[in-house]
C-alpha cells in the first residue's frame, strides 16, 4: 500500500484530524474496552493517540504500511501501553484468539485484499471480542475523491464480507461520507 503526498498531507491535517477524532470519540463513546487492542492502520498516529485517551488502561497494538507515517505515529504518541509495527493486516503477526478489541479507521480503503484482513482479524479477536470499523463507502464522496480506494466496497457490501467471515454485527449506521460498524467475533 503507498501513500500519495496529497494523501499524507490531508491525513496529517489539523482540520482533519480534529474531524476524525470527534468521530472516533462520538462512534466509541460508552465502549468498555480493555485488554489488548489492535489498531489497523496508524498513519500518523493521530487515531492511536484518540485510542489511548478513551481507554487508558488499553495495551495497543497498531499496524501500519508506511515507514513514514510510522515514523510520525512513534514520535507524536507517547506511553508504555503503545507499539507501532510495519505489518501487512491480511498476515498479522498474533496468535488466534489474542485481542479484546480491534479498531480500522478509514484504512480498509487502501488494502487490496481487504477480505482476507477482515478473516486475520476475526481470527486474533478472542470469542465476543469487538471489531470497530470506520471507513469511507465506494460512493462517490468528497472524501472518496482525495481518497481513492484500491479496494472500492460500498458499505453494505462491507456489512456483508463481516458476516461471511463469522463477525455478528452489532451497529451500523452510514452517513453521506462514512460509515461506521461494531461487531462482535462469534
Amino acid at each position: 500500500m503507498s501513500m500519495a503526498a496529497f494523501q499524507r498531507a490531508i491525513s496529517n491535517n489539523r482540520l482533519c484530524n480534529i474531524l476524525t477524532a470527534r468521530n472516533v470519540r462520538h462512534f466509541l463513546k460508552g465502549q468498555p474496552i480493555g485488554g489488548r487492542v489492535l489498531e489497523i492502520g496508524s498513519a500518523a498516529g493521530l487515531t492511536t493517540i484518540e485510542l489511548a485517551r478513551l481507554f487508558p488502561s488499553a495495551e495497543i497494538r497498531s499496524t501500519g504500511h508506511n515507514k513514514e507515517q510510522l515514523w510520525l505515529a512513534r514520535q507524536r504518541v507517547n506511553g508504555s501501553n503503545i507499539s507501532f509495527g510495519q505489518w501487512d493486516p491480511a498476515s498479522l503477526p498474533y496468535p488466534d484468539n489474542y485481542f479484546d478489541a480491534a479498531f480500522e479507521i478509514y484504512n480498509f480503503r487502501c488494502l487490496a485484499d481487504y477480505r482476507h484482513a477482515i478473516g486475520e482479524i476475526y481470527r486474533v479477536l478472542k470469542a465476543g471480542a469487538m471489531f470497530y470499523v470506520m471507513d469511507l463507502p465506494r460512493r462517490q464522496t468528497v472524501f472518496s475523491r482525495i481518497f481513492p480506494s484500491s479496494s472500492a466496497f460500498t458499505a453494505k457490501e462491507f456489512y456483508y464480507e463481516l458476516k461471511e467471515a463469522g463477525f455478528r454485527i452489532r451497529a451500523f449506521r452510514e452517513t453521506s461520507d462514512a460509515f461506521f460498524i461494531k461487531a462482535a467475533k462469534a
